[in-house]
């Protein structure tokens, strides 16, 4: 295969994640390009030669699983009930033959013969094989350092009100907080004292950045300054802008020379937050090209998932749209100059993890700088070590079950016609939360 690039970092080989770009949110391309680039990421090719050769669909697929079953029968040894699932498949839909084979006509005759789970191939089972060998080296792995977002949590609060005293306790008693989880970036400030104070929400536009901050922004921002309230910058992927460039940019605009240069007082931005846009997650932004260090990045950087981007954002829009509804009834449809000091209020907390949610869900025993950690498919973390000892023996995610390939080619088969039938494969889990 060819070496991969990223088209906007213009590095090759970068650090990627399904196929996107970790430090600019970008996807990836071949170098150089092929007309093969797109749509080959789904199924190693020799998956798809595997499927090629069979000749008649799931046909040879199914000799082999009987040929396991008679085998065994004769030998007198254990079946793998996972692995007749191409015979299952066929028998559901065969009037007499299997695979060229004269069969007895039906399921049923089979049924004192197989284990209760083989007659149900979704049913148990999975997870009695061990993934497979390529599908356990080309995981995604890290040795953990001081800033790693695995030893990171942090999360995003929004208040309907613009009153800074008392505004948590009384609005989270009616329910009116906006209460978001999010993954910090392995850049920048790797903890925030932010939550301690109210900071005001502040949507940048253009959202990706690219540009330059408008007018509007840097006006809205502007008026922060003169009242002395911090603010909290969202901003979203894409756009060819890398995080620490879309972070930088918030952070001179909040310096008191209204983003001329930096090192002129400290900056009222106080965080900002990257929404996802795309379906990769958990994503964990990186930096590296050394920008964070270079250009003087002092906030710290989180991500939120793309529903919760999108939700933040509808929150915002209804409370302006609110507040504006309650002046005009309340004095007489007051201008927005008459009520210069609106805003809408968050906190950002960037903190450690505690022992127990810092920990890895095989052994129990938390991450720490130093230790290598690996990220399955569905997105959930484990002690490397620890996840290899278990996808020796099971081809699922200890955690959620989600399902790796494997090296049985027959139950491969099977297992891609589930995945088809359930709305193709990769369509498990998403790690929420990293774990659940």
């Amino acid at each position: 295969m060819a070496p991969l690039h990223c088209p906007v970092c213009e590095e090759d080989d970068p650090e990627t994640a399904d196929g996107v770009c970790l430090t600019c949110g970008e996807e990836v391309v071949d170098r150089p390009s092929s007309a093969s680039a797109s749509g080959s990421r789904s199924a190693p090719s020799h998956q798809t030669d595997q499927n090629d050769n069979r000749g008649g669909g799931g046909g040879d697929a199914a000799s082999a699983a009987l040929r396991h079953l008679a085998e065994a029968m004769a030998g007198g040894t254990p079946v793998d009930a996972a692995s007749l699932g191409p015979l299952i498949a066929e028998l559901r839909n065969s009037t007499g033959t299997v695979g060229g084979t004269a069969g007895a006509g039906g399921i049923e005759d089979l049924a004192g013969l197989l284990p209760a789970e083989a007659l149900n191939p979704q049913a148990g089972g999975n997870g009695s094989r061990p993934a497979s060998k390529a599908a356990v080296a080309g995981l995604r792995r890290t040795v953990l350092t001081e800033r790693s977002a695995e030893l990171f949590e942090a999360r995003l609060r929004a208040y309907p009100s613009r009153s800074v005293g008392g505004i948590g306790a009384a609005a989270a008693e009616k329910g009116e907080v906006l209460e978001l989880n999010a993954v910090p970036g392995e850049f920048g400030v790797s903890s925030s004292s932010g939550g301690a104070s109210t900071c005001a929400l502040v949507l940048v536009s253009p959202r990706t950045t690219k540009g330059g901050l408008s007018r509007t922004t840097l006006d809205e921002i502007d008026r922060l300054r003169r009242l002395r309230l911090p603010f909290v910058a969202y901003v979203e992927r894409g756009d060819g802008v890398t995080f620490v460039r879309k972070a930088m940019a918030c952070q001179l605009a909040g310096t008191p020379s209204g983003g001329e240069g930096k090192g002129e007082g400290r900056s009222l931005c106080r965080g900002v937050v990257v929404g996802n846009t795309g379906d990769v997650w958990p994503y964990s932004m990186q930096d590296t090209k050394g920008e964070a260090e270079s250009l003087g990045l002092e906030v710290p950087v989180v991500m939120v998932r793309r529903e919760d981007g999108g939700r933040l954002v509808r929150w915002a829009e209804d409370e302006r749209r609110r507040r504006r509804g309650c002046r005009q009834d309340g004095d007489g449809g007051g201008s927005d100059d008459s009520d210069d000091d609106d805003y809408i209020p968050c906190r950002l907390d960037v903190s450690p993890k505690d022992q127990r949610s810092n920990a890895c869900p095989v052994c129990t025993e938390p991450y720490a700088p130093g230790d290598v950690a690996v990220r399955l498919p569905c997105g959930h973390v484990f002690h490397d070590a620890c996840a290899v000892a278990w996808l020796k023996g099971h081809n699922t995610c200890p955690y959620c079950r989600e399902e790796l390939r494997t090296d049985d080619e027959g139950y491969e088969a099977e297992r891609r016609r589930r995945l088809r039938g359930v709305g193709g494969e990769g369509g498990g889990t998403d790690g929420d939360g990293f774990y659940g």
